[in-house]
């Protein structure tokens, strides 16, 4: 979404708060993340399902846990 112009992080964010408010347990894949902050941002709003890269995952991880 953010390649195309638009705020991915909050589409998917809106999009959690719509299944959160059906009540649903429906789990939102969030592809093609770039980088621990959004992660830990994503983790933030409830979003715990993700996509990455290969070759960034190991960096994404680490720093993850470096917290």
């Amino acid at each position: 979404m953010a390649d195309s112009g638009k705020d991915g992080l909050r589409e998917c964010i809106r999009m959690q708060q719509i299944v959160d408010g059906l009540g649903s347990d429906t789990r939102i894949l969030v592809a093609s993340l770039r980088d621990a902050d959004t992660i830990a941002d994503l983790a933030a709003e409830g979003l715990d399902t993700y996509t990455f890269f290969a070759g960034r995952g190991e960096g994404i991880v680490r720093r993850a846990a470096d917290g």
